[in-house]
């Protein structure tokens, strides 16, 4: 089983980290969403996850008018499950993002 964490650091370009010795091996420490044996659709909705908290939240801009907040965290917690769901038992999926 590997594990993975689901966070945000500033400007790294990544969501998913290695949480184990066996992850870090097998993906590295920071883990590109490409990477992982994930739908394009999936790493998509990652990538777009990304610019948003580099925008808004890391560069602090203004939320546009359709978006904010609340709805990027809802949007973060559906992504991990998604991610749950697309890797199935083979991967542990710690989300430290929503548990703050």
């Amino acid at each position: 089983m590997y594990t993975l964490r689901f966070f945000f650091d500033n400007l790294v370009g990544v969501c998913v980290w290695s949480g184990d010795k066996a992850t870090y091996e097998r993906f590295d420490y920071p883990i590109f969403l490409n990477t992982l044996p994930l739908s394009s659709e999936t790493v998509d909705a990652g990538e777009a996850l990304i610019q948003r908290w580099e925008q808004y939240v890391f560069l602090e801009s203004a939320w546009p008018p359709d978006d904010s907040w609340t709805r990027f965290k809802d949007d973060c917690a559906a992504f991990v499950n998604r991610l749950r769901t697309e890797l199935g038992n083979e991967f542990e999926i710690n989300d430290e993002f929503s548990a703050h």
